[in-house]
């Protein structure tokens, strides 16, 4: 059986600073659902640096079976980057921090960047087109937490290497409150009940 489970809930966390190690290691701020129906990812430089880490949950409790295949569903819905990058995955339980707030958006910026990548990027953001459903690699399965909540992070590969932009380097990934539902970011998890594997 292929299950579809739609992002339960997204927050950005960013920085802005003139000094880049500043910027790349101290929060300044946070959005969530409540202020957009997206997410800024990735780093620019319009003046100070800015960087932008990304946290997701998805509702997985009702997973049952041993996993098989785990891929990750995106679209952007913007792409500012003069410069590409791979949109990274981490695997990040960011729970203790959640929701996000002003006491504990640096524990979560600091914990994207930290964070052991997953399996595969989701896309390098090369000549991709928005809205459109692009999906990444096969993921870790066993990172799925079955019977409750599983916690994702997203990061630009640029950001993690320390790479200081010269220009934009923004993506921006629809979240989950967005008008058309197939924009929504998704979990596709393909598992085995009873011994047997299905697919839809």
């Amino acid at each position: 059986m292929a299950e579809i489970v739609s992002a339960a809930k997204s927050a950005s966390v960013w920085s802005n600073n003139a000094v880049y190690a500043t910027a790349h290691s101290t929060s300044a701020g946070f959005y969530d659902t409540d202020d957009f129906s997206w997410c800024y990812l990735g780093q620019m430089v319009p003046g100070n640096y800015v960087i932008y880490r990304v946290v997701l949950k998805f509702d997985t409790s009702a997973i049952g079976g041993d996993i098989a295949k785990v891929t990750m569903r995106l679209v952007l819905l913007g792409d500012n980057s003069d410069t590409d990058f791979d949109v990274q995955i981490v695997k990040y339980d960011w729970s203790a921090s959640d929701p996000v707030a002003a006491g504990n958006r640096e524990t979560i910026f600091d914990g994207v960047l930290a964070a052991a990548a997953d399996d595969s990027i989701w896309q390098n953001t090369a000549g991709k087109v928005i809205n459109t459903q692009y999906t990444s690699g096969e993921l870790d399965p066993t990172w799925i937490n079955q019977g409750g909540i599983t916690y994702y992070g997203l990061r630009s590969s640029r950001d993690k290497a320390a790479n200081v932009p010269s220009g934009p380097e923004i993506v921006s990934p629809a979240n989950e409150i967005d008008g058309t539902a197939a924009y929504r970011p998704l979990l596709i998890i393909e598992y085995a009940a009873l011994g047997l594997m299905f697919f839809t």
